[in-house]
């Protein structure tokens, strides 16, 4: 085993990529992109079910114009796949569940390069997630947070949504009464350097909300009374 793979790390990022010495950039940026909603869909799942391929803590898998598919880890520990890429095909497929299955087929396809023996556990959770992304529609939807207020009767959560061509965060409030009301807070390019540090959590003082962010001043902040078009049911009095 090389040297390089000595120190095992488990498999939490993956990407995929044109060589951007056979073609333009934008040709290889758009793939780029729109692959987005696959790889994040395949690592939030590594998350859940942790596993070692080669490794490497980053898998890229690069179509290149060349004849057979290769392996190396580079300087920075990065696990890295090329393999033959006809453009043709991606520009050809107007639909996202085309484009979805050339995705999927360069990652089945790059991680048959990879030999370690300790890697097969690994292909196979690759393979069912992979399975279960196809069984689910081709959709990458998920629950960000959840918060309930219950000083103030309210409930409220950001629900994510990435696909090919954008990703959108939504927030949705209930009240005790039953009245609840969604809105789109967010939307960006399908990449998480656009969108992952813009939102973290959800607080509320009873008059407002307020998403906050990672790293700059919040996302949002709503007032209660416009979100709902009636005022909420008062609270009872609590018995002596």
């Amino acid at each position: 085993m090389p040297k390089e793979l000595e120190a095992t790390k488990p498999l939490r990022k993956l990407a995929l990529n044109l060589d951007r010495r056979d073609w333009p950039n934008e040709v290889g940026y758009a793939l780029y992109m729109q692959s987005r909603c696959l790889c994040n869909y395949v690592e939030r799942g590594l998350r859940e079910t942790p596993c070692n391929l080669c490794g490497s803590a980053k898998l890229v898998i690069t179509g290149a114009k060349c004849r057979d598919l290769s392996f190396s880890v580079n300087s920075d520990g990065i696990a890295c796949v090329r393999l033959p890429f006809d453009t043709a095909r991606f520009t050809s497929l107007g639909e996202d569940q085309g484009r979805h299955r050339l995705f999927m087929s360069m990652i089945e396809n790059g991680i048959s390069a990879i030999a370690p023996a300790p890697g097969a556990k690994a292909r196979g959770v690759l393979h069912g997630l992979l399975a279960r992304f196809a069984a689910e529609g081709f959709r990458n939807s998920w629950r960000h947070q959840l918060r309930r207020f219950p000083r103030f009767g309210l409930t409220a959560r950001l629900d994510c949504a990435l696909t090919p061509a954008s990703f959108v965060l939504w927030l949705t409030v209930s009240r005790r009464d039953g009245a609840e009301v969604s809105r789109k807070i967010l939307r960006t390019d399908p990449d998480e350097l656009a969108y992952d540090y813009r939102f973290k959590d959800i607080m509320s003082n009873g008059k407002t909300l307020t998403v906050t962010s990672k790293r700059s001043l919040p996302l949002v902040t709503l007032r209660l009374a416009e979100l709902f078009s009636d005022p909420p049911p008062a609270r009872r009095a609590r018995s002596s």
